[in-house]
């Protein structure tokens, strides 16, 4: 890897670092794996001091774009996140959260479950079975959910883009507490479960039997469901 790095005067000098090395990203120059220079090496290169440096990497490691590996030095992160996520907290924080959220989940599925169904061969798509075979035999109310969850999860994986499982893993944990949310408050009876296992069923068959059309299908009717179940929830 050869990357030089340009001397920065600014005030606010670890935002300015901070972007130079999201801009090597961007660009191409720094990669999944690559190992910055040595402290010292960094200190004269950007010619700031010490505390800006580590200042710079803390807020990188912060939000998962780099890791410090004790006696090897510093790496762009490999696997993207592992740190606080802003774009999660940014949702999290949204006045109308569960709706926008779910409005939101909607688009970013549908797609998922296309090309899902595009590319059924995927060695994630026999485990959709194994999830719901799980929320099936679960003992209680908190394992179904993470079935539910790795279900979701799986979905994504078998869409096949990286860059569309790397966003959804960017706000994986807000997911998560959607689902967790939206089963605790529309889930409580064995009706409603049943209706929701069956339309989780219903994606998993069409993935598998490569039908866009039917995977699209089933999931517009898992989001009507949750519609219909808010709207009753909310009408009490």
């Amino acid at each position: 890897m050869t990357s030089e790095f340009a001397p920065i005067r600014s005030e606010r000098v670890y935002e300015k670092v901070v972007r130079q090395i999201q801009d090597m990203i961007f660009q191409g120059r720094l990669r999944r794996g690559d190992k910055l220079p040595s402290e010292r090496d960094m200190i004269e290169q950007l010619q700031i001091s010490r505390a800006s440096l580590r200042e710079a990497y803390s807020a990188l490691e912060l939000v998962g774009i780099i890791e410090t590996r004790p006696r090897e030095g510093t790496f762009i992160r490999k696997v993207p996140g592992g740190g606080v996520n802003p774009l999660a907290l940014v949702f999290l924080l949204e006045e109308h959260f569960e709706e926008n959220f779910l409005e939101l989940r909607r688009l970013l599925e549908l797609q998922v479950v296309r090309l899902a169904a595009q590319k059924q061969g995927s060695a994630a798509a026999p485990q959709l079975l194994r999830c719901i075979e799980a929320m099936e035999t679960a003992e209680n109310e908190p394992a179904s959910v993470e079935a539910d969850k790795r279900f979701h999860r799986h979905l994504a994986q078998c869409s096949g883009n990286t860059m569309l499982v790397s966003l959804l893993d960017s706000i994986a944990e807000v997911v998560d507490r959607h689902i967790e949310t939206v089963r605790s408050e529309l889930f409580r009876d064995a009706v409603s479960k049943a209706r929701l296992l069956r339309v989780h069923r219903s994606i998993a068959d069409a993935v598998l039997s490569g039908s866009e059309r039917k995977a699209e299908q089933s999931m517009e009717q898992h989001f009507a469901l949750v519609m219909e179940l808010t709207q009753a929830v909310k009408g009490q």
